[in-house]
Parts: structure tokens; C-alpha cells; sequence
């Protein structure tokens, strides 16, 4: 399967709607304004968001049959710092369609970096499918290949079943969950789990 990256910045204060009315006093400049203090360009040539949102599609999808990314992930503040690279804090991200019966998997998480084809989460990232809750250190998003993987301990918990491990690898092309460790233990969990 053929991934690629589409980066997309969504600003809360241009999609109307978000944040106050502008008021009579306040007139026709209220948007700009808001705009202005939503985006700011740092002497590094980084432009700096609030509510900023990047998305990752699947290429081998025909765009005009694309429904939604493969990947997103919605932070209270981003950095684009070019060349389709940047940073984020306060991140929720989403995986499409992975989930239990074709759900979305949702990932919490402190902050992030992203770049063409991949996004590392970092800080208390716990990511929530159906009944089950996997909490860990970091997890990185590997859109090329519709992966997910983990390189520090992880903790499973569902209503059945607790399990630490190792490290954890999720395939969502083959809808494989694999937990590593500890030692050469490993456990795997096929299908929409």
C-alpha cells in the first residue's frame, strides 16, 4: 500500500464559528485580527498556530475517492517549521477506520513532532480503541506503511485483560496488534480487536 503525506493547517479562528462574535464596535476587522493572533511567524521563519491540524492520506486511494486521512492530529499549538516539518503541543490524534468494527482508534497525547511520512507523540500518550487502553511514553506513526510502533514499555488494559510489555507494533493494513517483551514473549492480536 502506497502512503503519502498531505499537511494540512486549519486555523479555529478562520473557520467561524470558534471563538467570540465580533462585536458592532469591533466591525469588519474582527476576523483579521483573530487571524493575526492565531498565526504568528517566529524569527526563525517557523510559523507558530493555534489549533493547528495535520492530516495524513493514503495515496493508493484515488482523491476523488477519499474520504477522510488516514492520520490526523489536532494540537492546541503547532510549528510548522518547513519543508513539511513541525512540532505540536496538547495533541489528540486519530487513526481512521482501525478500530473495533472499522472505528477510529483515538490517541492523547503532551506533544509531538511530524514530518512527511511520520509523527512521533511524546508525553503520557495513551491511545483508546473499543474497551481497550494502551498508555506509554511515545508512539510513532509511520504513514508510508499505515504502522504504528512503540519502542517503550507499554501497558494494555481492557475489561478482560492487563498486559505490560516491551514495546507494541500496530499494523493497521493487516489489523495486527503485537505486543513484545518482557524477554521474548510476544503476544499478537489479529482483526478489529
Amino acid at each position: 500500500m502506497t502512503r503519502s503525506v498531505i499537511a494540512i493547517f486549519v486555523l479555529a479562528a478562520a473557520l467561524g464559528g470558534c471563538g467570540p462574535a465580533p462585536s458592532e464596535q469591533q466591525g469588519q476587522s474582527a476576523a483579521p485580527e483573530a487571524l493575526e493572533q492565531a498565526i504568528r511567524e517566529e524569527p526563525s521563519g517557523a510559523i507558530t498556530m493555534e489549533g493547528g491540524v495535520v492530516e495524513f492520506y493514503d495515496e493508493s486511494v484515488a482523491a476523488e475517492a477519499r474520504q477522510e486521512p488516514s492520520f490526523r492530529i489536532e494540537a492546541e499549538l503547532l510549528e510548522y517549521t518547513g519543508e513539511q516539518k513541525g512540532t505540536f503541543q496538547d495533541a489528540r490524534a486519530t487513526i481512521f477506520g482501525h478500530g473495533p468494527g472499522g472505528g477510529n482508534i483515538r490517541i492523547n497525547a503532551d506533544r509531538g513532532r511530524f514530518g512527511a511520512e511520520t509523527a512521533l507523540l511524546e508525553g503520557n500518550v495513551v491511545m483508546k480503541s473499543g474497551g481497550m487502553t494502551v498508555e506509554m511514553t511515545e508512539l510513532e506513526w509511520n504513514n508510508a506503511d499505515g504502522v504504528v510502533k512503540s519502542e517503550n514499555p507499554v501497558r494494555l488494559i481492557s475489561d478482560e485483560i492487563e498486559l505490560l510489555a516491551e514495546s507494541l507494533l500496530l499494523d493497521t493494513t493487516a489489523d495486527e496488534l503485537v505486543l513484545i517483551g518482557p524477554g521474548k514473549g510476544r503476544s499478537v492480536m489479529k482483526g478489529s480487536q
